[in-house]
């Protein structure tokens, strides 16, 4: 019997693992096809920011739950955007339940194939950078509730005429200015848009 190479035996069964799951995945995170979208799951790992080693193949990122107070990667700050611009096939991105306090301006300009974003619930947000949404023309359900918004900007919303689903319940607004909601078709089904006033 001949001897095998145990390096060439850790080779294959490394190409095995990153073949079983058809991209490489950061290691705090799982990887594989949820729903038909490849979907990297970093849900509740107690992450400060967003794991470098995504794929750019990924369609779907949850990093709901964890301690994310500004979008950066691994330890590198990264202003004014930069975080998610090689996920352009992103479809769906999970960042609720975390300590974000602001966005930075132009972070989401290249995920034009988002349709779901959430950043709801426990979030630290209390603005919105002007033009934040301009170029996800494909969004159809957008979740800002349960954060600490004071106030929109005017035609923050108006870029998303796809919008089927809107949450800004639970925030800090009085009202919502004249021209937020230009554009958006509010005769759609599955609005939630009660408006807090404590």
């Amino acid at each position: 019997m001949s001897q095998i190479n145990v390096n060439t035996l850790a080779w294959r069964l490394g190409s095995a693992e990153l073949g079983a799951r058809g991209v490489a995945c950061p290691s705090q995170c799982s990887c594989g096809v949820v729903y038909g979208l490849q979907r990297t799951n970093c849900a509740g790992k107690g992450l400060s920011s967003v794991p470098s080693g995504i794929s750019d193949n990924t369609q779907w990122l949850d990093l709901e739950g964890n301690r994310i107070e500004r979008l950066t990667q691994g330890w590198l700050l990264v202003f004014p955007q930069g975080v998610f611009d090689r996920l352009m096939s992103l479809q769906k991105l999970y960042l609720s339940a975390n300590q974000l306090s602001a966005l930075p301006a132009g972070v989401f300009d290249k995920l034009t194939q988002l349709t779901y974003l959430s950043l709801r619930d426990n979030n630290q947000l209390s603005a919105l950078p002007v033009g934040i949404f301009d170029k996800l023309t494909q969004l159809t359900i957008l979740s800002l509730y349960e954060n600490k918004l004071t106030a929109l900007p005017a035609g923050v919303f108006d870029k998303l005429t796809l919008l089927t689903g809107l949450s800004l319940h639970d925030n800090q607004l009085k009202s919502i200015p004249r021209g937020s909601l230009l554009g958006v078709c509010v005769s759609r089904a599955g609005w939630t848009m009660p408006i807090s006033s404590t």
